[in-house]
């Protein structure tokens, strides 16, 4: 050292203090990289989802009528999953639900097991995307909602549709004890779902959130609570409510629900 010019010193000492500065910018540009990737792959993801979503939607309502169509609704969830089978390893989940598929040729009818397999591979979707695994504390309750608790308000949904379908050759109490264990389980999902957004709203300092979310999801809920007590009614005081429309209209809401929290879900993707 002492054998160096002063010029040499002075470029000797400023590489030496620069050099922790070029590791942490090196660290920061990976990290910055990991990111982009991440929110890239949840943004593919609710792509996935979207279609996922609307034959599930579409599959409830035939469930309901068997004559109504999902064709297109197959069309666009194959679409997806030629793109995106690689990236989210969809592969065994999205031939089980091709199976289903197949029976569907032969047998229009849906029942809650012909469901499954679709509600699977949501799971798996929202999994491997990271949508599940958000790290923003209100884009993830919005990410659960949509992935998580209205599918299952699905399944709950089409588990009393098959118990209704049996109603003539069922006991009533066994179809009251089930339908009661359904609408219990929608009941806590709901309460959930409710949790969720009181999170979201706490983060929303411009209130933008709260104001396009609370509408649309009131409406659902009225419709969910509407459907549950024309449900109550018909079982306990012997009345004969068409339940048909109030399905369709808790499709229609949670429908409407389900793809405004996906449209902010990625706002909050592309916003970062």
């Amino acid at each position: 050292m002492q054998r160096l010019s002063l010029i040499h010193k002075l470029i000797l000492l400023c590489v030496i203090w620069s050099l922790p500065v070029i590791i942490l910018l090196q660290v920061y540009q990976i990290n910055l990289r990991e990111m982009n990737e991440f929110s890239q792959a949840e943004l593919e993801g609710t792509v996935y989802v979207r279609a996922n979503w609307l034959l599930l939607n579409q599959m409830l309502r035939k469930q309901l009528n068997p004559s109504v169509s999902i064709d297109k609704n197959i069309a666009e969830l194959s679409k997806a999953d030629r793109i995106y089978s690689q990236k989210f390893l969809t592969a065994d989940d999205f031939s089980d639900v091709q199976l289903v598929f197949n029976d569907l040729k032969n047998n229009p009818l849906i029942t809650n097991q012909t469901i499954t397999p679709v509600l699977k591979l949501i799971q798996r979707v929202a999994n491997k995307s990271n949508i599940t695994d958000d790290p923003g504390l209100d884009s993830y309750f919005v990410g659960d909602i949509a992935t998580e608790k209205l599918p299952r308000i699905y399944d709950f949904i089409s588990k009393i549709l098959d118990v209704e379908a049996k109603r003539s050759a069922t006991e009533k109490f066994t179809i009251e004890r089930k339908e009661a264990e359904y609408i219990g389980n929608i009941d806590m999902l709901t309460h959930d779902m409710q949790a969720n957004l009181e999170s979201v709203y706490r983060a929303d300092s411009t209130g933008q959130v709260r104001k396009q979310l609370t509408p649309t999801y009131a409406d659902a809920v009225d419709a969910i609570t509407t459907y549950k007590e024309a449900l109550y009614k018909n079982g306990h005081d012997n009345k004969n409510i068409n339940l048909d429309i109030k399905i369709n209209a808790v499709l229609k809401t949670s429908n409407t629900l389900f793809l405004s929290f996906l449209s902010e879900f990625q706002k909050e993707l592309k916003a970062r």
